[in-house]
């Protein structure tokens, strides 16, 4: 449920072949971590994909509804 903040590999891995099954390529960058003042442990990464928009939907929901807790705070298309 919680990620591994000093080694998120098993996410980054789950983020990868999510895309994969839903023929999508990402790329997939830290963008920061959470300070020390903050009340809970928090990563942020932004991933880049390319692939149609519908294969994109299907990833996006799968990310949602994995055991994972997860929030999408921009989102560009």
């Amino acid at each position: 449920m919680f990620i591994d903040s000093d080694v998120p590999v098993e996410f980054i891995q789950f983020l990868e072949n999510t895309a994969e099954n839903n023929n999508l390529r990402i790329e997939i960058a830290p963008s920061s971590k959470n300070s020390p003042k903050e009340e809970w442990s928090f990563l942020s990464f932004q991933i880049m994909a390319k692939g149609f928009l519908p294969d994109f939907l299907r990833f996006i929901e799968k990310i949602e509804n994995s055991f994972y807790l997860v929030e999408i705070q921009n989102l560009n298309i």
